[in-house]
């Protein structure tokens, strides 16, 4: 199996909403190791806004993520 992270920020505007702030550029590393792909995500959480960790076998499938820095599940994921 496979895994990919993917490490991205949310783009940020200035206070007075005129200008686009400079964010660091979206990363993606993937990883044959669930447990290798899990350090390297739980590494960057803090770094970038969103850490999206992928099972990439079959299609898709989200095995967890960081929001903010924040750890969650799908279970945990409210779909809207």
């Amino acid at each position: 199996m496979s895994y990919a992270v993917y490490l991205y920020n949310i783009p940020q505007v200035s206070e007075d909403g005129t200008q686009a702030l400079p964010v660091p550029d979206s990363q993606t590393q993937t990883f044959a190791d669930i447990d290798q792909a899990k350090t390297f995500a739980s590494e960057h959480k803090l770094t970038f806004d969103r850490v999206v960790l992928l099972q990439q076998d079959d299609g898709q499938q989200l095995v967890e993520r960081y929001v903010d820095g924040q750890h969650e599940t799908p279970d945990q994921i409210v779909r809207r």
